[in-house]
């Protein structure tokens, strides 16, 4: 299921459990090496995750001409969901990368509920169980004089009967020990919900924890991560709240000891707005530091591989034109212009230092309406004209079901966002250009119509456009993905669907799994871009070993 749609899934469904959804899971058999082209390990210090789960997740957005940030008054699924995740947040804080980044250096220490995964659990499952308490009455009385039942009482409905409970609004209010017993058994059910519950849990650990869960779980299925390129975010500007506890100087520090860390290589993409360019330049919120000036910084200082975009925010990558939400239009009027020429900049930088471009490039997780839509690959192609040595990977391939403004008037797949990027690389077939496999949750739970006709296009695609197989990188989404019921084995999931639907033979695979990655990301020998690392590597005394290698 796409994060786009889980609230639709618990609205037809009335939030009722959902016990394990269709996978197909290979059994568990070494397969051989991965690079995570794609991941993140931010917390809730390092964007404004409230406002993000809102906006992106749930569909919800501020009014377009509007400063309207949705103050419900009526709450429903959507509300009180969050409300459980403040209360999560509430119970335990996420640490700060400056607080990391003293535990990393180890001049101060680690806090078990921040780096224990059980502690976490144990204080979660406590505010989950006084949150039930604390709604379920409220929602009783509610529905003594509304006469129906709220959206609090269909989250209580669920967590009730994961315990085996009757429903919430036949019951008068529970003790401390039920509500607690209640939570911690949804807290471990399969049911979609404990799903949600145990991912709101992540965003309290430390970053370098996360990193550790991820590669556990790598391990698990068979794989041995050599390499992980987790994304910083910037979306503070376009969902009109700034992230105080975690500014992006200290997240480029903390990702700098990260990466100085003992395992696989860890080296990410910095996070870059090109709307917060904008109001440095022309001195607004107070804004005291060049992004551009901080993501070279942050590539020639920090160990970091690449950058981030993540265009559904409200721009695209060229050819801006709007609509922009009102609180930044009345701020710098119509930004188009200075976007495109701020974004123009950044790709020469990457140019210049052979740094690859994370780019979000499906319709999906949008600040405001319609802004998902300025990922389309269309937008791409014209950045590929005039920077044709920049390296970029467009992430979340595979879908095949959304219509691009590059192909107009064609059936699907011909009209689709991927088929855009294959007439690209078909015309370059020696491009730096590649799409990820990312949050490619339909191998998961798709059912078998669906899982062919997903086949038949990936193959066809392939055929068409990338014969060679060489365009292709995997990646999780990490920590998005554990929103999915299924992520425990997601990358089995993806080498079966690449194996047994689509007919890979296991060299074509190694390239999607590793191979095409260190080509795009520029570590052969030799290159820019590992020339780059190693320096960083020899500042710090680290293994160059580490770093993969065609």
């Amino acid at each position: 299921m796409l994060r786009r749609t889980f609230l639709k899934a618990i609205g037809l469904y009335a939030l009722a459990p959902i016990v394990g959804c269709k996978t197909t899971v290979p059994p568990v058999a070494p397969f051989g090496t991965s690079i995570d082209a794609h991941c993140h390990v931010f917390n809730a210090s390092d964007l404004p995750a409230t406002r993000f789960i809102r906006y992106t997740f749930l569909d919800l957005y501020p009014e377009t001409q509007a400063v309207h940030l949705l103050d419900v008054h009526d709450p429903d699924i959507v509300d009180s969901l969050i409300a459980f995740f403040e209360a999560i947040l509430g119970a335990n804080s996420a640490p700060s990368a400056a607080q990391e980044v003293a535990v990393l250096s180890r001049t101060a220490r680690s806090k078990p509920e921040n780096g224990d995964l059980a502690t976490a659990s144990a204080i979660a499952i406590d505010a989950i169980g006084k949150h039930i308490q604390k709604i379920q009455q409220s929602s009783h009385l509610s529905t003594l004089t509304a006469g129906r039942a709220s959206a609090d009482q269909k989250v209580l409905d669920v967590v009730l009967q994961s315990s085996g409970g009757a429903k919430a609004r036949r019951l008068g209010p529970l003790t401390h020990v039920e509500a607690r017993q209640a939570a911690a058994a949804t807290f471990v059910s399969p049911n979609q919900l404990g799903v949600y519950f145990r991912w709101f849990r992540l965003f309290t650990l430390y970053r370098h924890k996360l990193v550790d869960l991820l590669i556990s779980d790598t391990q698990a299925q068979g794989l041995k991560p050599v390499m992980l390129a987790p994304a910083t975010v910037d979306f503070d500007k376009w969902l009109n709240q700034d992230v105080d506890g975690s500014p992006l100087a200290a997240q480029v520090e903390v990702m700098d000891r990260i990466a100085r860390r003992d395992g696989p290589a860890v080296h990410g993409y910095f996070g870059f707005d090109p709307l917060r360019e904008i109001y440095y330049r022309e001195h607004i919120d107070r804004e005291r530091q060049s992004p551009i000036a901080l993501a070279r910084k942050a590539l020639v200082d920090h160990g970091f591989l690449g950058i981030k975009l993540y265009p559904p925010m409200g721009f695209s990558a060229s050819g801006n034109a709007g609509p922009y939400p009102k609180f930044v239009t009345r701020k710098v009027g119509n930004p188009s212009k200075r976007l495109d020429q701020v974004l123009d900049e950044l790709y020469q930088l990457c140019v210049d230092l052979d740094a690859p471009i994370l780019a979000h490039a499906y319709g999906s997780n949008g600040a405001g309406k319609e802004f998902a839509e300025r990922a389309d690959p269309a937008y791409w192609v014209p950045v590929f004209r005039a920077h044709p040595k920049l390296r970029v990977c467009l992430a979340h391939f595979g879908r095949f079901d959304l219509p691009s403004s590059g192909s107009p008037g064609q059936s699907f797949p011909e009209r689709s966002w991927e088929w855009t990027l294959g007439r690209h690389l078909k015309a370059n077939p020696h491009a730096n250009v590649v799409a990820d496999l990312s949050y490619f949750s339909e191998v998961l739970n798709a059912g078998a119509t669906e899982r062919k006709r997903l086949a038949t296009d990936f193959r066809r695609f392939i055929d068409e456009f990338d014969p060679g197989i060489e365009h292709l990188v995997y990646g999780t989404d990490w920590i998005m993905i554990g929103l999915e019921g299924g992520y425990p084995h997601y990358a089995q999931s993806v080498d079966g669907f690449l194996r047994d639907d689509c007919g890979l033979n296991e060299e074509e695979r190694g390239r999607i799994f590793r191979g095409n990655a260190v080509r795009f990301m520029g570590l052969g020998a030799g290159e820019p871009a590992r020339r780059r690392l190693l320096r960083f590597y020899r500042l710090h005394g680290l293994d160059p070993a580490r770093l993969p290698v065609s």
